[in-house]
């Protein structure tokens, strides 16, 4: 069996920082608290692709199914839009997904967009934790189970539900 974990949020908010942290490290704290089992890979493919790049990423993410135990994914909003997270689950029923909706203050958004030289004009960091938070929480009403941390520091903190808009 395989456990699937998509990682949710607005642009710049930790989602690859957080996943690589979990590949690269094998005492990472959400590792035995989400109980992942090794081996562990960050999906390639759902890092990079963009939009309409992702129409395949189910049969991609397949395709990488038997390399490891846990597969870590980035989700984006293309994925919520074409419902992905909804195809890969009715391919694998067997196996495990959970869902991570990763949030932090648009202060601090716009801080790690600057840091990583991400363009600051024509860019409403609001808007985009808003529309991300919306989505996540539409899942949640179709019956989506979503993990949800605050990531405004170093390391995430799991809450009960997220934080208003």
């Amino acid at each position: 069996m395989t456990k699937f974990i998509w990682f949710f949020g607005p642009t710049a908010v930790g989602k690859e920082t957080l996943i690589n942290d979990i590949a690269n490290n094998p005492n990472h704290f959400l590792i035995a608290e989400l109980e992942l089992e090794q081996p562990i890979i960050v999906h390639e493919e759902a890092l990079v692709l963009r939009h309409g790049e992702r129409d395949q990423l189910v049969e991609q993410i397949l395709r990488d199914r038997e390399k490891a135990k846990t597969i870590l994914l980035k989700g984006q909003g293309h994925d919520v839009w074409k419902r992905t997270y909804l195809k890969l689950e009715q391919l694998v029923p067997d196996d495990e997904i959970l869902y991570l909706y990763l949030d932090a203050s648009p202060e601090v958004i716009r801080q790690r967009r600057q840091k990583r030289g991400s363009p600051i004009e024509g860019w409403d960091d609001v808007h985009d934790r808003n529309a991300n938070l919306k989505s996540t929480l539409d899942m949640e009403k179709t019956g989506t189970n979503i993990l949800w941390f605050d990531n405004n520091g170093n390391s995430p903190v799991r809450l009960d539900r997220p934080q208003d808009m």
